[in-house]
């Protein structure tokens, strides 16, 4: 009997001890994974190095040039030479004027009077019947009549002068390379704080190369846009503070249709973060202006292309 009665006690005792085995194994097990979670990579936003700028004051002089020359130059110039300043007489052709300046003014042309013709003397009337003499004085008078009206319509022609806007008028290639020039000198220069989307700025290169690729990542072509055939572009204003965040977004010029305005306009505001502007940049926000192409012929799902001017 004592036997039968330890046997059942170790029984409980085992049994016990297998409960709280297993109750510790489900409770670690909850905390335990045989897969770990894939930890979150952290984005790392690249920026242009600065340039180093040496000047050949900074640099160091050498040991041998601070010590005295001892043999003279070879060559020595017979005298001091200073280069003569070019001058030029200043220009009065368009084509050689600033696109900002204003157009010389055209030569006014004298208007040229018609002279007065002197009147013919007539003739002494010859000893006529009078029925005869009658028809010669009304054939006088008609040509006395005529001869004032056709004076007055050649003043009159003389007088008119050509229009100032056919004078002021620039010819067609001449416009053509004006264009060409201004978009050319716009294309670096900033206005205010506005820069173009451009990736020929080396200082904002990295920014703009970011901003690209975050708006490509959520632009998509509205479908209803694209069954309808609607194509076009908008021009957009962005403006971003320093650590990259987006401001404001404008619409500054219409594509000619609301959905694919508001589907650019709302790339512009899901496709951050963009990262913090370039440390070298000295202004606190960043103003850039950029076109929205939607092209049905390139994509029906995405939008075409974003470029600067």
């Amino acid at each position: 009997m004592n036997r039968n009665r330890t046997q059942q006690n170790l029984l409980l005792l085992f049994l016990l001890l297998s409960l709280l085995i297993h109750l510790l194994l489900v409770l670690l097990s909850k905390q335990m994974t045989l897969f770990p979670e894939p930890q979150k990579q952290e984005r790392i936003y690249v920026q242009m190095r600065e340039p180093e700028q040496f000047r050949d004051l900074d640099m160091p002089v050498r040991k041998e040039l601070e010590k005295p020359r001892k043999k003279p130059a070879k060559r020595l110039g017979p005298a001091d030479q200073v280069v003569e300043k070019e001058q030029a007489p200043k220009g009065e052709s368009l084509e050689d004027m600033r696109p900002d300046a204003a157009a010389p003014p055209a030569p006014m042309k004298k208007p040229r009077i018609a002279a007065p013709q002197p009147k013919k003397s007539q003739p002494k009337a010859e000893t006529l019947p009078e029925d005869k003499q009658a028809t010669v004085q009304k054939q006088v008078k008609a040509t006395e009549e005529n001869q004032p009206r056709e004076e007055t319509q050649a003043s009159e022609q003389a007088e008119t002068l050509p229009d100032a806007r056919s004078l002021l008028q620039l010819p067609s290639d001449t416009t053509a390379r004006i264009d060409k020039e201004w978009r050319l000198k716009q294309r670096d220069v900033a206005v205010g704080d506005e820069v173009w989307l451009d990736s020929q700025q080396d200082l904002l290169f990295s920014f703009f190369q970011r901003l690209r690729n975050g708006i490509y990542r959520v632009w998509n072509y509205p479908a209803s846009a694209a069954r309808q055939g609607r194509q076009g572009r908008c021009l957009v204003r962005m403006t971003f503070l320093r650590d990259g965040s987006v401001k404001k977004v404008e619409l500054l010029r219409s594509s000619g249709t609301r959905i694919l305005d508001r589907e650019a306009l709302a790339a512009v505001r899901k496709g951050g973060p963009y990262g913090p502007l370039p440390r070298a940049y000295p202004k606190d926000k960043l103003v850039i202006k950029a076109w929205f192409t939607y092209d049905l012929r390139r994509s029906r799902t995405r939008g075409a292309g974003i470029y600067g001017q």
